[in-house]
């Protein structure tokens, strides 16, 4: 059995490590209550911004396929003034540290089967998407940026912003917030060009144009991308964190019972320690009396 000074050691060890956890529950406290509310009010901007797109796409079909003739454009993943190079860029937005859960994992495994299955380039976002892809594909060719600090994120989007421009599909495998206790995989189709948008039963809207139906539909293709892209960041954050949240308050209820048993080791002890005295002045005042 384990000495008195082992088990009190064992106890100190224990509550720095307590104090530790409880430290990066606050930090990822504070995250989350920093971009929870601006990750959703804008998650709900994105969506009625793409929802105009893409009535504006169903709307003018005639008239951009149109526009499309005239600039010698052929787009076979839908309708698009931008030149495009007709492949298929997946990306998976990963974390540059653990410390997540299982929703990166999750998400990771999401990822890896679709680019298994499908004619894509990957794109990885993180070195912790990056050390599980060269685990599994050593051998495969991808594109790599570290995730960067909120200071600087917006270069990075730019950046990718402008390699995403080129490809006629550009999907997207990141966790998204649902609950603090619940985070799912998503899985965005950032063109928007899907055929099933198209070819919906949504009804028709009309809009004046100004200056051109040309410009709007630029305009969109290249701010709604931009935006829908720093959108994703953001929502990954939070789906990461509030997961790091659930692991942790895991942790502490582990540690804290734990505690309970290592405390409850430590006064056994003492009780053994208490009783092998008795015995021992006991022993002593037997052997004083025979003498």
């Amino acid at each position: 059995m384990p000495s008195l000074k082992k088990i009190i050691q064992e106890i100190e060890e224990t509550i720095e490590l307590k104090s530790l956890v409880s430290s990066y529950e606050e930090i990822a406290s504070m995250k989350i209550r920093r971009i929870r509310d601006n990750a959703l009010n804008n998650r709900k901007l994105i969506m009625e911004l793409a929802e105009i797109y893409q009535k504006l796409l169903m709307s003018y079909k005639d008239q951009i396929l149109h526009l499309m003739k005239e600039k010698k454009i052929k787009n076979a993943k839908g309708l698009s003034l931008q030149e495009h190079n007709e492949k298929t860029a997946c990306v998976f937005i990963s974390a540059n540290s653990g410390l997540f859960g299982t929703i990166l994992k999750k998400t990771y495994t999401e990822f890896a089967i679709y680019i298994e299955k499908n004619d894509v380039e990957p794109l990885i976002l993180g070195e912790f998407g990056k050390n599980l892809f060269t685990k599994q594909f050593p051998d495969r060719k991808f594109t790599f940026f570290p995730i960067m600090d909120k200071e600087n994120r917006e270069d990075t989007s730019k950046k990718l912003s402008e390699i995403f421009i080129n490809y006629s599909n550009v999907i997207i495998f990141y966790p998204l917030f649902e609950s603090m206790v619940s985070q799912k995989v998503a899985i965005l189709d950032v063109s928007g060009q899907k055929e099933s948008i198209l070819n919906n039963d949504t009804t028709h809207e009309y809009y004046y144009f100004e200056p051109s139906l040309e410009e709007i539909l630029n305009f969109f293709e290249k701010e709604i991308f931009s935006n829908i892209l720093s959108q994703t960041f953001v929502e990954s954050d939070l789906a990461r964190y509030a997961s790091r949240l659930s692991i942790l308050d895991i942790a502490t209820q582990n540690i804290d019972n734990n505690l309970k048993v290592i405390q409850l080791e430590k006064r056994l002890a003492l009780h053994r320690k208490m009783n092998k005295r008795q015995m021992e002045l006991l022993t002593g005042i037997a052997l004083w009396k025979l003498a």
